[in-house]
């Protein structure tokens, strides 16, 4: 097995990157073609508003970082206040509801409620219930601990600690959050796919890492990879980069935009996904058509090199904006 998924070794921004770069080059949503003078570089992003029509926001290196906010972000919003500018906020958290949020936002003194959190927990929720419609007799097993079950979907749900019985029986494995999720839990997991070959595990959050006091946590995106490497396991990867979870933040967002007045129909292209990521957030929004516009100060993308990332990744955001 490549060392990439070696769990002994702390990750970090670049095996991020390239756990993220092996993994989409092959399994990707396609990407329009561009080239590094596609990319336009401002150095504030809440200057640079103009010709937008609303705003999709990512979470972590976007809004704050960690128990903090980013000094900024309540400038962004009164910014775009200003333009009548609806705003949402699209992450990849799934272990709980996005509304659960919606208290930690307005602490920061966000004007952020619960309708205007899209998560990739709604999007693995939307999956569920469809692969529910499509067999009412499939069986799932949560993965992780800390996580919330989808309660209105009925069926025979397993837990998430290991059961060689319930596992081995169980159709599609949903992995929401990996607090708690140890080698020897995926060891287990990895045995259970490889005796159970038409079993498929959706991955509620594709992030493979989080950054948490100055280390990276290994988040469901990494384990589902490295069953992907381990015994060839089929992903269903339910948030960021892939549309569903697009879709559901700009259904929102139009939601938003009639609350504020504004009639017509937003258009996509002037639509600005804001993110930390050109792996997610980027190669996402631009595969969507949206308006990509990477945050480079701040989160995964810190002190990098941008213009030698998207050379290697082939993906060249619309905006690079350095600050808030």
């Amino acid at each position: 097995m490549s060392p990439l998924f070696d769990t002994s070794q702390p990750l970090t921004a670049s095996r991020t990157l390239a756990l993220y770069q092996r993994y989409y080059n092959a399994n990707g949503p396609d990407l329009p073609a561009g080239t590094a003078s596609d990319m336009r570089f401002v150095p504030h992003l809440s200057q640079a508003l103009d010709g937008l029509s609303g705003l999709i926001l990512d979470s972590y290196g976007v809004i704050g970082l960690g128990s903090a906010p980013i000094a900024g972000i309540l400038d962004l919003f009164d910014a775009a206040k200003a333009r009548n500018m609806p705003v949402v906020i699209l992450t990849n958290g799934a272990s709980q509801p996005a509304a659960r949020r919606e208290k930690g936002y307005q602490d920061w003194g966000l004007p952020i409620i619960a309708d205007d959190i899209v998560s990739s927990r709604d999007a693995t929720h939307q999956f569920v219930r469809q692969i529910k419609q499509d067999n009412p007799e499939a069986r799932f097993s949560y993965l992780g601990r800390h996580v919330m079950p989808f309660e209105d979907v009925p069926g025979a749900l397993y837990g998430a600690e290991f059961d060689e019985k319930n596992w081995a029986e169980a159709d599609y494995f949903i992995f929401l959050g990996a607090v708690g999720w140890e080698a020897d839990d995926q060891n287990h997991l990895e045995a259970a796919l490889a005796q159970s070959p038409h079993a498929k595990l959706i991955i509620g959050n594709p992030d493979v890492s989080a950054p948490v006091d100055g280390s990276f946590t290994f988040e469901p995106g990494f384990w589902g990879m490295k069953a992907n490497e381990a015994v060839g396991t089929e992903l269903i990867m339910a948030g960021k980069p892939f549309a569903p979870a697009y879709q559901l933040a700009c259904e929102a967002l139009q939601k938003k935009a009639e609350k504020q007045g504004i009639g017509q129909p937003l258009d996509k292209a002037r639509i600005g996904m804001v993110g930390d990521s050109l792996h997610t957030d980027i190669l996402g929004a631009k595969s969507f058509g949206l308006h990509a516009i990477l945050l480079s100060g701040y989160g995964l993308m810190a002190g990098r090199d941008i213009d030698e990332e998207a050379r290697a990744s082939q993906i060249y955001p619309d905006m690079v904006a350095q600050l808030l």
